[in-house]
């Protein structure tokens, strides 16, 4: 029995084909049936912007098989992400991800502590945190404790001044001073 079949191939590799092939390791005809409608994506890393989305797709496609629901990306966790390099690109930013949320426990809100291979990245790389006045510093770690503790309470204002153990004004006054959006 002969069957007719439509069938197009999508085939991906991060290696110069072109060149493989005019060095004799790949087949000339092979590379010419595959190479109808190429695509060049560039990494990851070129396209930073793509970073946060992907995060948040990964998010949502693992929360139903951990049972987590409204999982968020603390925005220290956002800068991490934003800043790294990502060698594997997207298969590396989904592995992160999912290793995040499985270390995460119950908690809804992805942190820095849940991506310690970004952390050991970040702490090498002289983050901003490492540059300044003891007081400038201060501050930048001051206003990344704040926007974490409302990115945790999703924004309740009274809930993270109580977590951070201060007054609901004086919440509201460094808010307004770092300019804190949420």
């Amino acid at each position: 029995i002969s069957r007719s079949v439509d069938v197009r191939i999508i085939a991906a590799t991060n290696r110069d084909l072109g060149k493989d092939v005019e060095e004799g390791n790949f087949r000339q005809d092979l590379f010419y049936r595959l190479n109808v409608i190429p695509i060049s994506i560039p990494p990851l890393r070129k396209r930073r912007e793509d970073i946060l989305p992907l995060a948040n797709h990964f998010v949502e496609k693992f929360s139903p098989a951990m049972g987590k629901n409204n999982i968020r990306i603390a925005p220290g966790a956002v800068e991490l992400l934003v800043l790294f390099n990502w060698p594997g690109n997207v298969r590396e930013l989904e592995n992160i991800i999912e290793r995040a949320m499985a270390m995460s426990g119950k908690s809804t809100l992805l942190r820095e502590e849940h991506f310690p291979q970004l952390q050991s990245f970040a702490s090498g790389s002289g983050g901003p945190e490492e540059k300044g006045s003891l007081k400038q510093r201060t501050k930048t770690y001051e206003k990344k404790i704040i926007e974490d503790t409302l990115a945790e309470t999703g924004g309740k204002v009274t809930r993270a001044a109580e977590l951070l153990d201060i007054s609901r004004q004086h919440l509201h006054n460094k808010i307004n001073e770092y300019k804190i959006e949420y």
